[in-house]
């Protein structure tokens, strides 16, 4: 079937399933017809800039956006490794979020200044249709008056019911600031924001109409009462660290919950005590999903232990009237005495593998929820080659794994219990001893055929042989070398470099993130790597003092500046010492 000859119509319907990016690239200037169907007809643009190249993201901003403002439902705008400074870039060409006047839902990754989402947010206060907000990985400091600011704004935006905000070790202590009244918001996730009670009270005083939360308390010293009832709230997402009575006060606030996930990682409750709780404080739950940390020292090891702390999860209430169903892990070797308990299905997005693992559950037919089809981030830890003490969690399947971490070499357990690596996009890998079969990791490599980020750790560059650049993937398009804590690039030598820019998978790639001992090697890797688009480096020869003011000259920046087009965008990451190039060609 030829395109041209489908119906406008039918068209029309096929574009509401594309990104708006692609979309204007595959389609605009094609003809004359396609040209006014999406600049005339087309009315519900989702414009996801993220992974987009410098050349056609201006490409875009000059010719396209303008004629398409008030049709764009969706945008996204990221400052990460990928397109660094896009969101100050977006807003040089004069757009202003209040011309999106048909905006209803917009995402914010990776800003690192709290000015910026500020004039962000500033701009959207007009906007009658948002209705969503998405925040992730936004990091900045703790000014008062500007988080103050840019709270309310959030607060006073007049139809927004959805607010994401995923911060890691965010503190709780700026929900404090909020002193305008949402009658709109319905669904909060700050999971990633350490809440205190005291935090949570302000919360509620301010948005009575949640219908959805999903938040996170920490070590809470205070046995506080509160002293509103929230009738509206129906679901509750919690990671809880606190104590058992602060725990049950929030229940009780909460009358109306029939949904909630629970991730308990301060206290162990067996089934008589967790059935008491439920009964008492939660009349009207339908849907418990519950994880609870056991990692206690000669806790629950024992057989007969084991099966006395199942057996308090065999109830009437649990097996019967509910179909609840509990399985326990543990390591029998471990000295801290790692032990986790979850409801099954397992509804969590992480999950830590060990080899050693022991597993029992309280289903008779414990197949039936051997698919943990929610885990999307995949952690393989190599505690022994000796597999004799595996065979409970080897029945166990991951389809759906997005984000892998893996030590090379690695158990061949693994592509038994990840059947298909079809959706895995991001790998990060720890190259550990002198033993390394990087057969296996061609073989991953093969095997994943959306694989586009990939992370190494290292303890230095001589722990990677040569047969490790030799390797081949056809869709890794970001490489990142780092030691393994992740924190710190990795510095390379002359001859080091030679060799990783001659390799397969390096010389195709259009993000790399590592560490030089020359800033000259910069200018090399953009001349050399035809493909580079962003290039995210640390510099030993970076003469910044990070003692003294960020408002001195930056002499490195100013170097690359005057090496390279005026077109391509130099930033510093605010808080570390990485240059990130988003390249202009």
């Amino acid at each position: 079937m030829i395109l041209e000859s489908l119906a406008n119509e039918v068209l029309l319907d096929l574009f509401e399933f594309i990104n708006g990016v692609h979309l204007l690239r595959a389609f605009f200037d094609l003809n004359s017809r396609f040209n006014k169907l999406l600049v005339v007809h087309f009315q519900r643009y989702d414009i996801d800039f993220r992974s987009i190249s410098k050349q056609y993201f201006n490409t875009i901003c000059k010719k396209h956006l303008p004629l398409i403002t008030d049709r764009i439902i969706s945008l996204h705008l990221s400052n990460d490794d990928e397109t660094p400074d896009l969101p100050n870039v977006f807003l040089s060409y004069g757009f202003t979020l209040n011309r999106f006047n048909h905006l209803q839902s917009l995402k914010l990754y990776y800003i690192r200044s709290i000015d910026l989402l500020n004039q962000i947010i500033n701009q959207c206060r007009h906007l009658t249709y948002l209705r969503a907000l998405d925040m992730i990985d936004c990091y900045f400091l703790y000014e008062k008056e500007n988080i103050r600011n840019l709270i309310n704004t959030i607060w006073s935006l007049p139809k927004l019911t959805h607010w994401n905000f995923n911060r890691p070790f965010s503190s709780g202590m700026w929900l404090e600031e909020i002193s305008i009244i949402s009658s709109s918001m319905k669904y909060l996730s700050i999971e990633k924001t350490e809440c205190y009670f005291t935090n949570l009270s302000h919360l509620f005083k301010y948005t009575a109409n949640l219908r959805r939360i999903s938040i996170s308390i920490p070590i809470d010293f205070e046995d506080m009462q509160f002293q509103t009832i929230i009738s509206s709230i129906v679901s509750l997402k919690l990671i809880f660290n606190g104590c058992i009575s602060s725990m049950k006060n929030l229940f009780q606030i909460m009358p109306n919950l029939h949904h909630v996930t629970l991730n308990i990682t301060s206290f162990h409750l067996d089934g008589y005590e967790w059935e008491k709780i439920l009964m008492n404080y939660l009349p009207k739950i339908k849907i418990f999903k519950l994880k609870m940390n056991l990692n206690y020292p000669n806790f629950y090891r024992k057989e007969n232990e084991i099966n006395q702390f199942l057996d308090s999860f065999r109830t009437y209430f649990w097996i019967e009237k509910h179909r609840w169903f509990v399985r326990y892990d543990w390591n029998p070797s471990d000295i801290i005495g790692y032990g986790i308990l979850y409801t099954l299905p397992y509804v969590f997005q992480d999950f830590i593998y060990s080899n050693e693992i022991l597993s029992k559950s309280t289903c008779i037919d414990d197949k039936h929820y051997s698919s943990y089809d929610c885990v999307t981030n995949f952690l393989q830890k190599n505690d022994k080659n000796n597999l004799e003490n595996c065979s409970t969690l080897l029945s166990l399947r991951f389809p759906n794994i997005r984000h892998l971490e893996i030590n090379i070499p690695f158990n061949d357990n693994l592509w038994l219990i990840i059947p298909t690596f079809d959706k895995l996009t991001s790998l990060y890998i720890k190259l550990s001893g002198n033993n390394l079969n990087y057969n296996q990791l061609q073989e991953l490599f093969n095997r994943a055929p959306r694989l586009n980020s990939l992370t190494i750790g290292i303890d230095s560059w001589s722990s990677i042989d040569f047969e490790f650049f030799s390797l081949k993937s056809i869709s890794i398009r970001q490489v990142r070398f780092v030691r393994k804590n992740k924190l710190i690039i990795q510095y390379i030598n002359n001859r080091e470099f030679d060799i990783l820019i001659n390799s397969s998978t390096v010389s195709h790639c259009n993000v790399l993130a590592l560490g030089i001992e020359n800033r000259t090697k910069i200018l090399d890797l953009i001349k050399t790597i035809s493909n580079l688009q962003s290039l995210i480096i640390q510099c030993q020869d970076d003469t910044l003092n990070y003692d003294e003011s960020l408002s001195i000259n930056d002499e490195l920046i100013e170097w690359l500046c005057s090496c390279l087009p005026p077109t391509y965008s130099i930033t510093r990451d605010i808080g570390t010492s990485n240059i990130r190039l988003w390249i202009d060609r």
